[in-house]
């Protein structure tokens, strides 16, 4: 029965669009420029900054964030909907 409970709820957080915190978010990772999100939900947002906070890149439902055009680094991830925020770590070489 608990099972059953178990999977209704993670079904009903599928359907509100909530972003899995465990699966991969972002890929290739590390990266020459390009990286390409997969994200169950298709509402969401994002921001890229630098490690000293400086927004780099943002936008809305994408598949992609290009960051060829910035120097090569460590730069953080922030993606988030009306539930839930994720922050990860983006490599570009």
């Amino acid at each position: 029965m608990l099972s059953i409970v178990n999977q209704e709820i993670a079904r009903v957080g599928e359907l509100l669009g909530e972003i899995n915190l465990n699966q991969q978010i972002v890929y290739p990772n590390p990266s020459f420029g390009i990286f390409n999100f997969t994200i169950s939900t298709s509402e969401f947002k994002f921001r890229v900054v630098n490690l000293m906070g400086e927004l780099i890149s943002e936008g809305n439902n994408l598949d992609k964030i290009n960051l060829k055009s910035v120097p090569d680094g460590i730069y953080l991830l922030i993606i988030q909907n009306n539930r839930q925020r994720k922050v990860t770590r983006l490599v570009k070489k």
